[in-house]
C-alpha cells in the first residue's frame, strides 16, 4: 500500500505515523498472533530476525493504529511441493532411463566399453570408474554428468550406428531399447 492511498483513506486531519506492516504467509491465527509478540518484542530490544516467507513494510496509518500489523499472504507459486514432487519424479525417470541405456551399452559392448563414451564427456569429469560405480555400485553421479553419458551415447550412435541398443526410442537412425 502506497503512502497517497493511506492518505485519501485517512478520515480528516489527523496526523499520520509510520508504522510496520508485516506479510506473512497463511497461518491459523493463533500462530499469526505469536508472530505479532515475537516481532513486538525483538524490535522492543532493536533486533528483529525476518523469517523466511516473511516480507515487510512501513506504511504511515493514523496516529492509534497498532505497531505491529500482520496480513496473511498466499505462498509464492513456486514454493509448491506438488511441483518439487513432479519434477523430482521425471528426473528419477530420466536417470533410471540414462543408467539402463548405459547397462545395455555395457551388455552389448562388453568390457572396456566405458572409455569411449568417458572421452566423450571429458569436460563433465565423468570417468570409466566413475561410470562402473554408478552402474553396478549404486554409486553417486550427478544429474548433469548422467546427461552428458546421454550425449555421449547419442555420439557413438551416430558414429557407428551398429552399436546395438544404446540408442534412443524414437531417435531416427537408431535401434529402439528391447
Amino acid at each position: 500500500m502506497n503512502t497517497s492511498k493511506v492518505l485519501e483513506q485517512s478520515p480528516g486531519p489527523e496526523r499520520l505515523e509510520p508504522v510496520l506492516v508485516v506479510t506473512a504467509p497463511k497461518l491459523p491465527a493463533e500462530r499469526l498472533d505469536q508472530l505479532r509478540r515475537s516481532i513486538a518484542r525483538q524490535l522492543r530490544e532493536r533486533l528483529w530476525v525476518v523469517p523466511d516467507g516473511v516480507r515487510w513494510s512501513v506504511e504511515l496509518l493514523p496516529v492509534g493504529a497498532e505497531a505491529v500489523l500482520l496480513r496473511a499472504a498466499d505462498p509464492p507459486p513456486e514454493a509448491s511441493g506438488q511441483d518439487q514432487e513432479d519434477a523430482s519424479r521425471k528426473e528419477a525417470a530420466e536417470k533410471r532411463r540414462i543408467l539402463e541405456r548405459l547397462q545395455a551399452y555395457r551388455r552389448d559392448k562388453g568390457l572396456g566399453c566405458f572409455g569411449p563414451v568417458a572421452a566423450k564427456c571429458r569436460r563433465w569429469k565423468v570417468t570409466p570408474e566413475l561410470l562402473r560405480s554408478a552402474l553396478f555400485e549404486g554409486g553417486a553421479i550427478s544429474m548433469e554428468q548422467l546427461r552428458a553419458v546421454d550425449r555421449a551415447l547419442d555420439k557413438i550412435m551416430l558414429e557407428d550406428p551398429g552399436d546395438g541398443p544404446a540408442g534412443r526410442e524414437g531417435t531416427e537412425g537408431a535401434p529402439e531399447r528391447e
